[in-house]
């Protein structure tokens, strides 16, 4: 799975902000570029990204404020930020 998500507010709802998963063989490969998460999940979970299974995961955040605390939940993923 490749997604990439340009210019995106995702603020003050009761689920996570942005979810992003893979469960079978691939991979995911996440890009966020200038976006915002706030309020989300009552205030705890902006992002989630899971790669369940084999291949890998990339979460790349560049220009990306994540409002939430702890505000970013990974599973077989790396996290990178510019």
């Amino acid at each position: 799975v490749d997604v990439t998500v340009i210019a995106t507010q995702s603020l003050d709802n009761g689920g996570i902000g942005m979810v992003f998963e893979e469960e079978a063989l691939g991979s995911l490969t996440a890009l966020v570029q200038d976006s915002q998460t706030s309020g989300n999940d009552d205030g705890e979970v902006g992002i989630e990204a899971v790669q369940e299974d084999q291949g890998t995961g990339t979460l790349q955040l560049t220009n990306t404020t994540v409002g939430e605390n702890p505000g970013i939940e990974v599973e077989g993923v790396e996290v990178l930020e510019d």
